[in-house]
């Protein structure tokens, strides 16, 4: 049985932080609009945490899913870390020239996806609806959806693309 909590929803598309009172959402899916983009967001109970359904302080359960081409990966508290580049040993292999051997990592740490550039070329990032940005040996939290460009500008139909996407 579920108490009445505030849960926090992330939109997928543009990053918010959406509130929602679970209520009885015992085996329900309830759809709410993100209140930044309108973009329909569809919650089921299982989605929710065990300690969002019996009150306690929330534990939020999230996923940052990387695309590229035909791979899918997860990053969450259970596999906390993705290694990109074109060596064989990495997570997700990029077959391209300006790609670093261990180009980037993404990890889970403290409840964020941080994006690590290990690289000579540089990682650039594309988040939906900001400017684009270049690391060069720095971090940066990810906390919405976009694009990864390992070594190169990409753009979002590109097939050299990382897409990556927070799901909750």
């Amino acid at each position: 049985m579920y108490k009445s909590s505030i849960i926090i929803i992330f939109c997928e598309e543009c990053g918010e932080k959406n509130r929602v009172v679970s209520g009885n959402m015992s085996g329900r899916t309830i759809a709410i609009k993100c209140i930044r983009c309108k973009e329909e967001l569809n919650i089921h109970s299982s989605s929710i945490s065990k300690s969002a359904r019996t009150g306690e302080e929330p534990q939020f359960i999230s996923n940052l899913v990387l695309k590229y081409g035909d791979k899918i990966l997860t990053v969450n508290n259970k596999r906390t870390c993705i290694t990109m580049g074109r060596r064989e040993d990495n997570d997700l292999v990029i077959n391209d020239r300006h790609a670093s051997r261990l180009h980037a990592f993404i990890e889970y740490r403290d409840g964020r996806y941080i994006l690590s550039d290990q690289s000579t070329n540089g990682t650039c990032v594309f988040v939906k609806g900001r400017k684009g940005i270049i690391l060069r040996k720095e971090e940066m939290i990810i906390n919405s959806n976009g694009i990864i460009g390992l070594g190169i500008v990409v753009k979002y139909n590109s097939p050299e693309a990382i897409r990556f996407k927070i799901m909750v």
